[in-house]
């Protein structure tokens, strides 16, 4: 979610790091200094993480963890809102990081 800062700030932080930060937000659109990502699906081709800072109501995330299990371990999925925290299938992964 683009519109809420702490969002925003990781992603300048990752990105001042060295990261190539591309974001998709179904309802915000991006700040410009960022990537834009339309479809997770092609997102998680490229992606190394897969980071979610905030929960939000219009998100398929078991069509996410789909797609992340369908990377086959190359993509690590960073969760700092508990998404997940009640799937324990997730939680036993090592692909999942729950921050």
């Amino acid at each position: 979610d683009v519109t809420v800062s702490p969002a925003v700030d990781l992603a300048r932080a990752l990105a001042k790091a060295g990261a190539q930060v591309r974001v998709l937000d179904s309802i915000a659109e991006a700040p410009r200094e960022f990537g834009c990502e339309t479809d997770i699906n092609a997102g998680c081709l490229w992606a190394d993480a897969v980071v979610l800072p905030i929960r939000q109501g219009n998100v398929d995330y078991e069509g996410l963890k789909k797609l992340v299990v369908a990377a086959a371990g190359r993509v690590i999925l960073c969760d700092f809102r508990g998404v997940f925290e009640h799937d324990a299938d997730v939680l036993q992964q090592p692909w999942y990081v729950r921050l």
